[in-house]
């Protein structure tokens, strides 16, 4: 084909809501991060591509994690868990091999909008206002509740541990402080309200040497002293809510509805205060999520941040402040990450027929590429190709109503889509000419009710590849009452598109491949 690069149609990336690094004990060189879309991604932070992702399994406003959180699995002397938790009041837990959802658990209090982890006990914050402790020493697969701590009348945005104390803020222009012994509130740290409006405490991140940092809806970052329950610090340098906070070591990372990142750095000595040293400006919209990579690196830190824009942008600071050259600064420029996934995200073309089937969070869209006039480009140099044309735009009503396309796949000959989402496997026939699209009913069961990462037509075959592992083979123009045993060759010039399927083996946890 002559089309080198074109724009078909508008692809509106999804806006991230939180990064975690796996820690540095684990040995797993990955990053977790979820989209707003619903979807868990697995990064390799050594190559920075998206190794694995999650099905969209629900609406954005349903199913998103706003809150993701890594822990040991004592049952398993080298395993570690994956758990989130955002507004549809579950506590969700995640298959690192194939990212399907391995149990989740009901939070009993509303939206859980903030995770954190204290030995094999993890706190959840609530939208009713209240901690919920739950137990993880059962091993994978087991979340426990065993107590509920009632902090205040309000949400609760944020919670962090450290050395068996939980700090808390919300919607009540305060940090509390809480035994995680004796469930007991030992302290409060007020911030600043402006009139009669109360202040949210968007992030709290504990510091070493019992201090605490703080980032509230003014976009004030405070830093407290946790004995004693005083403010030692405040900072101005944002203009909207802090909503992203992280530290590791000496280096304090905040970010903000401003576009922001500020870095702040623990200046050694008498005082032990922090010190604002540099502001980047590398993102174009809201910034939600901050983590820095855990790995020690003796001249800096990597760190990441993302938020609305769906991009996610991986930086260097260097340890010793004011030793960098030219060369340095130059290798430590940030690196943006494209918010293209192609687990979630793909354009099958068919080239007999000068189709594109592009798949979008949503929807499919076929287009149509016109065929050059060779005379024209041979008489006339200033000749450009005519635009792409919309043929049909295909949507899924799945029996959960849930609008999250999780694979797709066009014929080499434009005449058969495949589409997949959380509510099972369609096949659709397509007629350009009439631009008229029927849906294939004649389709096995296991294969109409599973959900397929991937999906590819091979002559008179469709190729499904599971999400929860294992290949499927459906052989198109088989009578619908043909079954097809494994590596059988069925009639190729049967009429019709049948329910010949064949299983080639699983390709999940505890198989010996294919």
């Amino acid at each position: 084909m002559e089309l080198v690069r074109a724009r078909l149609s508008d692809w509106t990336p999804s806006a991230i809501d939180a990064v975690c690094f796996a820690p540095e004990a684990s040995g797993l060189k990955l990053l977790a991060l979820s989209r707003q879309n619903g979807s868990v991604e697995l990064w390799d932070t050594e190559t920075w591509h998206c190794r694995l992702s999650s099905c969209p399994t629900s609406p954005p406003e349903g199913r998103a994690a706003v809150a993701l959180l890594w822990a040991p699995d004592l049952a398993s002397a080298e395993g570690w868990r994956l758990l989130s938790a955002g507004l549809q009041q579950e506590i969700v837990e995640w298959d690192l091999e194939t990212m399907a959802i391995l149990e989740t658990t009901t939070s009993g209090a509303g939206a859980i909008w903030a995770l954190a982890l204290e030995g094999q006990t993890m706190a959840a914050a609530c939208e009713d206002g209240t901690l919920r402790l739950f137990s993880l020493a059962e091993g994978r697969g087991s979340v426990v509740h065993v107590r509920r701590l009632a902090v205040g009348q309000k949400r609760l945005l944020s919670v962090g541990s450290c050395e068996g104390f939980l700090y808390t803020g919300g919607s009540e222009s305060r940090v509390s402080k809480w035994s995680l012994a004796t469930g007991v509130c030992e302290g409060s740290m007020c911030v600043e309200e402006a009139g009669k409006e109360q202040t949210l405490v968007w992030k709290v991140v504990p510091l070493p040497d019992e201090m605490l940092a703080a980032g509230d809806s003014l976009g004030f970052m405070y830093i407290f002293d946790t004995v004693a329950c005083v403010a030692l610090q405040r900072f101005a340098q944002h203009q909207a809510d802090v909503l992203a906070l992280c530290a590791e070591g000496d280096l304090l990372v905040s970010g903000s509805m401003d576009c922001r990142l500020c870095h702040f750095h623990r200046q050694r000595g008498s005082q032990e205060r922090y010190a604002f040293t540099e502001v980047k400006t590398c993102h174009s919209h809201d910034i939600r999520a901050i983590a820095i990579d855990p790995t020690k690196d003796p001249d800096h830190w990597t760190y990441v941040s993302g938020g609305v824009a769906g991009c996610l942008v991986v930086q260097r600071v260097f340890r010793k402040l004011g030793q960098e050259d030219r060369t340095a600064r130059r290798k430590a420029q940030p690196r943006e990450c494209s918010a293209f996934s192609s687990f979630l995200q793909k354009a099958d073309v068919a080239q007999q027929r000068r189709l594109v089937l592009c798949q979008m969070e949503q929807k499919l869209e076929l287009w149509h590429l016109k065929e050059p006039t060779s005379q024209l480009l041979q008489e006339d140099e200033s000749w450009t190709p005519s635009k792409p044309q919309l043929l049909i735009s295909l949507s899924l009503k799945a029996a959960t109503a849930t609008p999250g396309l999780c694979s797709s796949a066009l014929s080499p000959e434009g005449v058969r889509v495949a589409a997949s989402d959380a509510g099972g496997t369609r096949l659709f026939e397509i007629d350009v000419k009439e631009l008229q699209v029927r849906r294939v009913k004649a389709l096995p069961t296991e294969l109409a009710q599973s959900t397929m990462r991937c999906m590819h037509f091979s002559e008179d075959r469709l190729i499904c590849a599971r999400w929860e592992g294992g290949i499927r083979v459906l052989a198109l123009g088989l009578h619908p009452k043909t079954r097809v045993a494994a590596g059988a060759q069925g009639p190729r010039d049967a009429p019709g598109v049948g329910a010949g399927l064949a299983d080639l083996g699983g390709c999940g946890r505890g198989s010996e491949g294919l």
